[in-house]
């Protein structure tokens, strides 16, 4: 930054900063350096954008539509976008901060691919370990993540097999979500309960001759109920495994068994310690509140 002020005639200003792009290799290294320059000026807002792009990050800066003269206007719009539809949690830079800041949880970014040197895939999140990224998740796991935390709107779908016909699915639109997490204590030895409820709608069926009623419509929200507990303990599992909790486990214990806390715990990389060996149980409930209608 400071040799780039040495070939500007006016002096740098953040303030109308809309992105932070990094590769995966630098976010492996660790961002802390980083951080504390962003975070110490105070012209860069809370409401900028930090991402890691797998390749390379300043190609990102490249895509862009024809139509737009703007690329950084397009990456922000495009996230702010996502967002919007349910398809990514709200994670602003402030937000990275305030969460690697905490003792109980750790931060994630989004994570962004260049498809077709014009447009940007959104391609999961990445998950850090302090201020260093230690893995990422898939794209669709992006919802499983925003469902464990109960976050809404939500813009995802999924293929649910019909119950009694081989080979034929229906999409399910997942229209909100709620989640109550509980953290229990018992002689030191903790355990967590994510208790998940889903509401969606068929949106449509491969099979149109048949046609759905009361038993159908039971058997694919076991189905669904199923399914998504299956994927969202192998989040948790993975998360574990890397001592990432970005889900923010350890505040509920902060909060909640505070004595526990400060007696064995005390740090958060003692917490990132302790979260890799506890118990955590998903519990999920789904409901179907609406099937759509063939339209001749």
């Amino acid at each position: 930054m400071e040799n780039l002020q040495q070939e500007l005639s006016q002096k740098l200003y953040l303030g109308h900063l809309q992105l932070v792009i990094l590769s995966e290799e630098i976010a492996r290294e660790g961002v802390g350096e980083i951080n504390d320059y962003l975070h110490r000026n105070n012209e860069v807002r809370r409401t900028a954008w930090l991402l890691v792009n797998g390749e390379n990050a300043g190609d990102t800066l490249k895509a862009a539509p024809p139509v737009t003269k703007i690329p950084s206007l397009f990456l922000s719009q495009t996230l702010d976008n996502s967002v919007r539809l349910g398809k990514l949690p709200k994670q602003y830079i402030g937000h990275f901060w305030i969460a690697t800041s905490r003792k109980g949880r750790d931060g994630f970014l989004p994570y962004i691919k260049v498809v077709n040197g014009e447009n940007i895939l959104l391609d999961g999140l990445a998950y850090f370990k302090g201020d260093k990224m230690v893995g990422r998740t898939a794209p669709i796991e992006i919802g499983t993540f925003m469902a464990l935390r109960g976050e809404n709107p939500s813009g995802y779908r999924g293929a649910i097999p019909l119950p009694d016909v081989h080979n034929e699915s229906g999409i399910i639109r997942v229209e909100r979500r709620k989640s109550n997490m509980t953290v229990e204590n018992e002689n030191g030895n903790l355990k967590a309960t994510f208790d998940v409820t889903l509401y969606g709608a068929i949106e449509e069926k491969t099979h149109l001759s048949k046609e759905f009623d009361s038993n159908d419509i039971r058997k694919i929200e076991e189905e669904w109920s199923k399914r998504a507990k299956n994927v969202m303990l192998q989040l948790v599992q993975r998360l574990q495994n890397d001592e990432s909790d970005i889900i923010g486990i350890g505040e509920i214990v902060r909060g909640q068994h505070s004595e526990l806390w400060n007696d064995s715990i005390k740090t958060k990389e003692k917490w990132q310690q302790v979260f890799s060996t506890i118990d955590i149980e998903v519990n999920v409930e789904s409901h179907i509140e609406r099937v759509g209608k063939i339209v001749i």
